[in-house]
């Protein structure tokens, strides 16, 4: 029996509200970045000494808000979802895709299913998102092209944690916007700061870090091992370079040192 196909086409068109939620899903973390602009300008410190602690507290929110986002991708969707690299308790597997449920990545199916097709298919015409179709293609564009119902590997169908937190993936995105929210309420920070730090700009930075682990470590930075792809290490030279390549290495938990990752996949050790 034919496989379902990945990405839309004439012959299978993307359906108008499958293509708004994935835009919105895409795009609608950016609106944190003036949302926070506004929020400052209209409500703004009246002291040194409370800009310093409204920026210290909105720089903890953001921080954490990413990082465990980027935690869940790292070492539950990636490290132990696609790849079992490592062995774990049931608890502390759920908690690991619990938080990589609470990015707007999509369905932990869907994504477990993409990226193994990826390491199939690395950088050639099967790729779902190399850099070789064109660097935004490989960035953004791959996934607004997307199919929901695409085909996926019956390895992780058959997974009965995988798929409930596929089937429930709105509830644990909408608790990450929640959570934080509630936290800023009983901190003093307030609600809507919470939500604005914590969750949507924790889900704006997890997410476009992501992204650039699938296009810019297939373009730029340095290859440690002869793999039969594209992949590379994100690790520029210089000093700007330098502090950028630690930045994104920091933010992604050691993802963006990928061609590491290729020349062996089932590695828990980036």
């Amino acid at each position: 029996m034919a496989h379902a196909p990945h990405s839309a086409s004439k012959e299978h068109p993307k359906p108008f509200l499958h293509q708004l939620i994935t835009d919105l899903i895409i795009f609608a973390p950016l609106l944190a970045i003036p949302a926070a602009i506004v929020d400052m300008v209209m409500h703004p410190p009246a002291t040194a000494a409370g800009w310093a602690m409204y920026l210290g507290t909105a720089f903890l929110f953001t921080l954490v808000g990413c990082k465990l986002r980027t935690l869940g991708i790292s070492l539950g969707f990636h490290r132990q979802g696609t790849h079992p690299s490592y062995q774990a308790k049931p608890w502390l597997r759920g908690f690991f895709f619990m938080l990589g449920a609470t990015t707007a990545q999509g369905k932990m199916v869907n994504w477990l299913s993409d990226h193994h097709h990826h390491h199939i298919h690395s950088d050639t015409d099967e790729d779902l998102h190399s850099p070789l179709h064109g660097f935004w293609h490989a960035y953004i564009g791959w996934l607004r092209g997307l199919l929901f119902n695409r085909h996926t590997y019956p390895q992780f169908e058959k997974d009965k944690q995988v798929m409930f937190f596929s089937n429930t993936f709105f509830v644990w995105l909408g608790l990450g916007l929640f959570v934080p929210a509630v936290v800023g309420h009983f901190t003093g920070f307030g609600w809507y700061r919470g939500f604005l730090y914590g969750g949507a700009l924790g889900i704006f930075f997890a997410n476009y870090v992501t992204y650039w682990v699938n296009a810019g470590c297939h373009q730029f930075g340095k290859r440690d091992f002869n793999t039969e792809d594209v992949s590379t290490n994100f690790w520029l030279d210089g000093f700007w370079g330098h502090k950028l390549s630690w930045v994104f290495a920091y933010l992604s938990w050691g993802e963006t040192n990928h061609n590491n990752h290729h020349a062996r996949s089932i590695s828990a050790n980036h």
